[in-house]
């Protein structure tokens, strides 16, 4: 059984796993939060507070995972103006009405009790991955009955205590299998398939190993980070079969986003094949900052931002970091509202 300190951090505290009344489970909504719209909210919002809450929890993770991602909405949400933000823009767009009917249907508010999501994959290229979906606390009778009405044809069966739903989602694009559980009236685990699932169960219950703070997958990652996203081991065969061009020409790569003390900060680092690849890698983003400079000439604030970027190609590693201060951020956006809307660098 997995052991978590209850004073770590919030998202460790919700994931409060092994319950033996937990046996309803997932009934899920027809379409996830758009977390990286709540992320570019929180980045234009101009708030300065050091983002402390949530980061990935180790042990959730199979000890075979070679990537994964990690969105901490509760660190964003703690950002002061963040709740103002979301508010105005719901003001705004008229979406008030349509979330809190959604929310009301799904007996979960996305904007105030989504706490992280975390997807992680012990492979590239087969589309295989699975979620964990934080929450504070979600009705699961109204989450039962608004997948019944969406998945009439939805299938369920047991696994242990618990019980797994799959059901067949319809998008622009097609159709996508997916499975869902609930750890826990706090915890969502999400797969492609019962096995994905029955898999995360297993590791979320200390029966099968997880990651460790000190897992070559893990380091480097900060506790203050929005957003982080990392992957190892990328074969030959992954790079071959992978629709990632980054991906293509890398061994690992790993993205960071963070906010503390009122700056925001990104690090990419990009382990690439040969010296020729980070080479390319440098090449591009020194044309992106060239253009994008001549394209904001007349935005002094779009302009200071990118003199925030700096990269550096060494040996078969390209590095990329960027610096700012939010409220830097604020101003910019609030120079594109002027201009209608449009991005400088989006001529």
């Amino acid at each position: 059984m997995m052991n978590v300190n209850p004073n770590q951090f919030s998202l460790a505290r919700a994931a409060s796993i092994n319950r033996p009344h937990v046996r309803k489970q997932f009934p899920a909504s027809n379409r996830a939060p758009r977390l990286a719209s709540y992320f570019l909210w929180a980045v234009g919002s101009g708030l300065s507070a050091a983002c402390l809450a949530g980061p990935v929890v180790a042990e959730h993770l199979s000890s075979d995972a070679r990537w994964f991602g990690h969105v901490n909405v509760e660190s964003i949400r703690s950002i002061p103006g963040f709740t103002e933000d979301v508010q105005r823009w719901c003001s705004q767009t008229n979406a008030q009405a349509g979330l809190s009917e959604w929310s009301e249907k799904l007996g979960l508010d996305p904007v105030k009790d989504l706490l992280g999501i975390t997807i992680y994959s012990a492979q590239y290229t087969n589309g295989h991955m699975s979620a964990l979906v934080y929450v504070r606390k979600v009705d699961q009778e109204k989450m039962l009955s608004l997948l019944k009405e969406r998945y009439p044809e939805r299938t369920t069966f047991l696994y242990g205590a618990r019980t797994l739903y799959s059901w067949t989602a319809r998008h622009a694009h097609g159709e996508m299998p997916m499975t869902g559980a609930f750890a826990s009236d706090q915890l969502i685990v999400i797969g492609k398939d019962a096995e994905e699932v029955k898999a995360a169960l297993d590791v979320l219950d200390g029966k099968r190993p997880g990651l460790t703070s000190s897992s070559p997958l893990l380091a480097g990652v900060s506790p203050q980070a929005i957003f982080v996203s990392k992957g190892v081991e990328v074969s030959a065969d992954d790079r071959a079969g992978t629709r990632c061009p980054v991906l293509r020409n890398c061994e690992a790569a790993s993205v960071q986003w963070s906010q503390q003390d009122g700056v925001l900060t990104a690090a990419y680092r990009l382990a690439a094949t040969s010296e020729e690849a980070a080479q390319a890698y440098q090449t591009v983003v020194a044309g992106f900052k060239a253009l994008a400079g001549l394209r904001s000439q007349d935005s002094a604030a779009m302009s200071g931002l990118l003199q925030g970027l700096t990269y550096r190609a060494d040996g078969q590693v390209f590095t990329a970091n960027w610096e700012a201060k939010v409220q830097a951020v604020r101003e910019a956006m609030e120079q594109m509202k002027q201009s209608g809307g449009r991005c400088p660098l989006a001529h």
